[in-house]
């Protein structure tokens, strides 16, 4: 079952455009995507990423300690604090709301359009496909 939620995952998205070569990344604008990223950096989307990875293996690592498994809501408490004092210091606000929007929030990308408003060029490329 969270295998099957994994597409659509804006963080399991992130990851996979971690290994995208930059050469391809213009592939991913083709496609629908999400639109940070159209609007943020990608090497703002790549160290926000490794952030939340090792945060997560960090909350993970807590469980497979026995004395400090007592401890495990702790990451999840500072992680109100570090979201709200360090990454704002570390990313700009406006990229730090795109990326860590909630799906609601979110504006899905589509694949671009022609901006010709020409209808002649419109309707011979259309005739093509």
């Amino acid at each position: 079952m969270a295998i099957d939620s994994l597409p659509g995952n804006q963080f399991w998205e992130r990851i996979l455009l971690i290994f995208v070569p930059h050469s391809r990344r213009y592939k991913v604008l083709e496609r629908v995507h999400a639109s940070f990223v159209e609007s943020v950096p990608y090497r703002t989307i790549f160290m926000f990423t490794i952030f939340q990875i090792v945060y997560f293996l960090t909350c993970f690592g807590v469980t497979w300690i026995p004395i400090a498994g007592i401890l495990f809501p702790v990451p999840f408490f500072l992680l109100i604090t570090i979201r709200q004092h360090i990454l704002p210091k570390l990313f700009h606000p406006y990229h730090l709301s795109g990326l860590d929007a909630t799906e609601y929030e979110e504006i899905v990308g589509g694949p671009s359009r022609h901006t010709n408003f020409n209808l002649r060029e419109i309707d011979a490329v259309d005739s093509e496909r």
